[in-house]
């Protein structure tokens, strides 16, 4: 009998946001993300959804009022860290189109 490998592949945050339409929109449009997807809530309302490009993937889940608490603090704040390749050519993209970046 084979032995069955325990493996942990990777984590991934499920991020609150206000609007999962307009911010999915956002990271296609002006990000460049592309592959979205959403899934519906038991009444049917797409609530949930995520975006790619190229191997980093977003998730997203719409929680008006998880999203206001966690932008509410004003000492700190949820950090979401990208590892890039190229990160000038990035960070040239992202000034052209007018994106503010914390940090």
């Amino acid at each position: 009998m084979p032995s069955l490998t325990k493996k942990f592949i990777k984590s991934n945050i499920h991020l609150p946001v206000r609007n999962l339409r307009q911010t999915l929109d956002y990271y296609r449009d002006v990000l460049g993300f592309h592959d979205e997807w959403t899934w519906p809530n038991a009444d049917g309302k797409h609530t949930d959804g995520g975006i790619r490009r190229d191997d980093l993937r977003l998730l997203f889940g719409e929680d008006p009022a998880f999203a206001d608490v966690i932008n509410s603090y004003t000492k700190s704040r949820l950090p979401l860290l990208w590892f890039v390749e190229n990160i000038e050519a990035i960070y040239k993209e992202y000034s052209d189109k007018g994106v503010s970046i914390a940090d």
